[in-house]
């Protein structure tokens, strides 16, 4: 009998693009997948500049309408994040998950997962960080803080 490896994902998400890697036994991350949102109304940078303005009295000043926006496609994204790792999960192309994203990002991928429990029990850590922007040798250092 034949004991495989266990193979680790790292998913490295934001609001509008999604990156999966395999973590090798020695820890090099290798890119296996990603996806991105297919007709962003917002970005993620448009999203980051307005998150922070607000209004006095009760007009509602535009960088609140665009976070809105952004949040409900980040939603609808995080579906397609969650259908795409559920279906990879149940084909066995990885025993144990790594999410690394936003805050906010994180917490709408957790809500979604408590529906998929094969899904979330797979998953070991959660990184509460960006990491969209990073090259993969800088995403490999991070991730080897967080993971033996």
């Amino acid at each position: 009998m034949s004991s495989r490896a266990k193979i680790t994902w790292v998913a490295v998400v934001d609001g509008v693009s999604a990156s999966f890697f395999d973590r090798s036994a020695q820890g090099k991350l290798t890119k296996v997948g990603s996806l991105l949102e297919a007709d962003p109304v917002i970005t993620n940078h448009e999203a980051r500049r307005s998150v922070g303005s607000f209004s006095f009295g009760s007009s509602r000043h535009a960088g609140e309408h665009h976070a809105d926006e952004y949040i409900q496609q980040c939603e609808q994204f995080a579906h397609q994040i969650i259908a795409y790792l559920d279906k990879q999960a149940r084909q066995k192309n990885f025993d144990r998950l790594v999410l690394a994203a936003s805050p906010r990002i994180l917490g709408i991928l957790r809500k979604l997962i408590e529906k998929h429990k094969q899904l979330a029990s797979l998953i070991i850590n959660e990184i509460s960080k960006d990491f969209s922007n990073l090259t993969i040798d800088k995403v490999q250092k991070y991730v080897d803080k967080y993971l033996p």
